[in-house]
């Protein structure tokens, strides 16, 4: 191990002692971060653990008699999240910190913790909803209390009159959204006229590993004539955009396997393992389908396919159709894609941070973590898209106690604010993941820059128009994409309007 590497290893294990200390009562609350954790200064020689702005610690006060809240959880949620698990090995910190809020949760509210598993994950929405429907009609000998299942299936409850409205829920202490466990972006993104009926944060562990980032080829960068350390540069002065990507990814390409044509064997610029991950490129790139007025009303987006989105797309196309562009149509995680950059035969891809761990085991290079690019620099901030297998978190409009409930929501989140995301943030992806001290630094900038999107929270209602028109395009090498948005653009706005009365059916009479 480098010196360097050392250094920012120690600093980070004396920072995250100090904050157990302070989450534990030892210390006092207010801000403590290290140099260099503010995304506007990256590239310094110390470790950027960057705490909240406030350490509070769980608020809420109540007695449950030790009444049982109930939660229908998906069984199939990618990491863990809910429950200790014992065959969870190779995530023993994650594992314990689990563990250690439940216990928490159910200790200061005198309450028991009981969870209700079922499929729930892209290809369960419509299992789920049944499952949901089924307690909340009576037909099970139960009841549910609350909801925690994949993004869009949790969404697609709220829209069918299961979900309780969290705002009239707050109260001193008690549930609370300006607190710093629930990102004030997503809150505000999924409010409609004054009414909230999902919510996540620091509650769902899935949330902070499906932060999609981009992944480079050290060794490969150098053999280029390339200092890897240029990219940081570039990141921290704000100019890593879509422009220095295709140049960095120029003239890259090597019949490797020597077949004569592109293959799995060769060596490219850039890799797309998976169609989902072509998204990346559209959220990094500023864009969004819904938009609100100044009102606060939502609306389809007039840039939704106008001239700024069809300049990009138009780019990226010819991007893709170069030789040093590669799309591997194959597994998320593993497959001919992934295998490309984790045995050295690419100089940068993109994936979720959770793949993170697995190129820290397998990968045959030294590689490096970069937010994905800006449009171009007049873009303010980098945007990091949000992979949809995050958990979100409803109350059930049948609870016996939803005021309860809300109690035991605050203190889930509060509590993994202060046990879970530690363990899994700072421990596993800013110390035991991350490469280097630069890349320690691109983990803050993905949770600070994470874009939570009205159109892919409520992705299923609105027809998967967020991301289906964009990878379509991507997948074929069409250069009509803007032409297709326009043809879709007034159905979209109708499903916009049915989602808004759909959601009215929470409104209890």
């Amino acid at each position: 191990m480098n010196a360097k590497k050392m250094i920012a290893l120690l600093l980070m294990v004396s920072t995250l002692l100090t904050m157990l200390i302070a989450c534990n009562g030892g210390g006092q609350g207010g801000e403590t971060t290290t140099p260099g954790s503010d995304a506007s200064d990256l590239g310094t020689t110390t470790a950027a653990v960057t705490l909240p702005s406030e350490a509070t610690s769980d608020q809420t006060v109540g007695d449950l008699q030790e009444s049982a809240i109930k939660i229908l959880a998906w069984q199939d949620a990618e990491m863990l999240e809910f429950e200790y698990e014992e065959s969870a090995t190779d995530q023993t910190s994650i594992n314990d910190a689990i563990l250690q809020r439940n216990d928490a949760v159910e200790k200061r509210l005198n309450c028991k913790l009981e969870f209700v598993y079922t499929p729930g994950n892209n290809s369960k929405q419509q299992d789920y909803l049944k499952k949901a429907e089924s307690f909340a009609n009576g037909d099970e000998s139960d009841f549910i209390d609350m909801y925690a299942s994949y993004s869009m299936t949790t969404a697609l409850l709220s829209t069918k009159g299961l979900t309780h409205n969290l705002i009239p829920l707050q109260k001193e202490n008690g549930l609370n959204f300006e607190h710093p466990w629930w990102p004030a972006t997503m809150i505000a993104e999924a409010m409609f006229d004054n009414s909230l009926y999902v919510c996540t944060g620091d509650i769902s562990t899935n949330l902070l590993w499906m932060m999609e980032t981009m992944y480079f080829n050290k060794d490969l960068m150098k053999e280029l004539q390339h200092d890897p350390d240029e990219l940081y540069k570039l990141v921290k002065d704000g100019k890593w955009t879509l422009e220095k990507l295709y140049g960095y990814s120029k003239d890259v390409y090597v019949d490797t396997d020597t077949n004569g044509s592109k293959s799995a064997g060769d060596t490219y610029g850039y890799v797309v393992a998976w169609q989902g991950y072509f998204d990346d490129f559209y959220v990094g790139a500023g864009f969004k389908i819904c938009e609100r007025d100044s009102d606060g009303k939502i609306n389809i987006s007039e840039e939704w396919g106008g001239e700024a989105e069809d300049s990009f797309a138009t780019a990226f196309m010819d991007f893709t159709k170069t030789d040093d562009f590669w799309y591997a149509n194959s597994n998320a995680y593993s497959g001919p894609g992934v295998e490309a950059f984790s045995t050295g035969r690419a100089l940068f891809t993109n994936n979720r941070s959770r793949q993170a761990k697995t190129f820290r085991e397998t990968s045959e290079c030294e590689y490096g973590i970069l937010p994905m690019p800006k449009l171009n620099e007049l873009q303010e901030n980098y945007s990091t898209n949000l992979g949809f297998p995050y958990t979100l978190y409803a109350i059930s409009n049948t609870s016996p106690s939803p005021e309860n409930t809300a109690l035991v929501l605050e203190s889930m989140a509060a509590q993994s604010y202060t046990a879970v995301t530690p363990a899994l943030f700072y421990d596993a992806l800013q110390l035991r993941y991350s490469p280097e001290v630069d890349d320690a630094n691109t983990f803050d900038i993905l949770r600070e820059t994470v874009c939570f999107d009205i159109g892919r929270i409520y992705c299923t209602p609105l027809n998967n128009y967020c991301y289906s028109i964009f990878r379509n395009a991507c997948k074929s090498g069409s250069y009509s994409y803007a032409n297709n948005v326009k043809n879709v653009k007034k159905v979209a706005g109708n499903l916009l309007a049915t989602l808004i009365n759909d959601l009215k059916k929470n409104e209890l009479e």
